[in-house]
């Protein structure tokens, strides 16, 4: 996901000891936040864009500052206080990224939510008949996997179920190929509009401060 923009450019090495000491956040000159990151390397600047990737941005505001409630995987309690100070940068590539943002340390870690992309700009809608691969995977990542999300431990309906073990056996979109969006819109109560996916919505480019994930819509910090 690529949402937000260093001002700062940076070479690693081998800084995986590298700490969060604190983030404090700004608004800039051109009234972009500002959010200054102190590090046991020193200080990282980054300008943020909520005009490309306004939930990207509130969240991770919201995270530094200590203003939005995540759940402690230590005590599993939810709590408010900031969220990545004393986090270490678990990976690093030479020339190529760091990471972090993990309270385990080791990348498996997050807030305890999770939240959707924003790396696209909307394409056309999809309605009625379901008719490429790729429509399906759609169906699947913004259907199908918040629906199963949602269920919480309650039993899932039977052909949703027979639908999803059919993908898994010939490992392809073909069975959900077989329904309309309406049908599936019915089925998992999401009737919100489903699209394929337009323009990126920002360039991908050194010293960018980008959401890494697990999968489609699963960010978090």
């Amino acid at each position: 996901m690529n949402a937000i923009k260093t001002v700062l450019n940076f070479f690693v090495i081998t800084f995986t000891a590298m700490t969060i000491l604190g983030i404090s956040c700004s608004k800039s000159d051109t009234n972009l936040p500002i959010a200054v990151m102190k590090t046991s390397l020193g200080t990282i600047k980054i300008q943020l864009w909520p005009h490309k990737a306004p939930k990207t941005v509130e969240n991770f505001i919201g995270l530094a500052e200590g203003t939005k409630e995540w759940l402690d995987s230590k005590t599993n309690q939810k709590v408010m206080r900031p969220f990545y100070n004393g986090l270490t940068f678990h990976r690093v590539i030479e020339d190529f990224m760091i990471q972090s943002g993990c309270p385990i340390g080791n990348g498996t870690g997050g807030p305890g939510y999770v939240f959707d992309d924003e790396t696209y700009e909307p394409g056309p809608q999809i309605t009625g008949q379901i008719s490429t691969e790729e429509q399906a995977r759609i169906v699947w990542t913004d259907l199908l996997v918040p629906y199963f999300r949602s269920l919480k431990g309650a039993p899932p309906d039977s052909e949703i179920i027979a639908i999803t073990q059919a993908c898994r056996k010939s490992n392809s979109g073909q069975p959900i190929m077989a329904k309309t969006v309406e049908f599936f819109q019915e089925k998992t109560g999401i009737n919100k509009p489903i699209y394929e996916k337009g323009a990126l919505i920002s360039a991908v480019e050194y010293g960018n401060f980008c959401m890494a994930n697990s999968g489609p819509n699963t960010n978090g910090s």
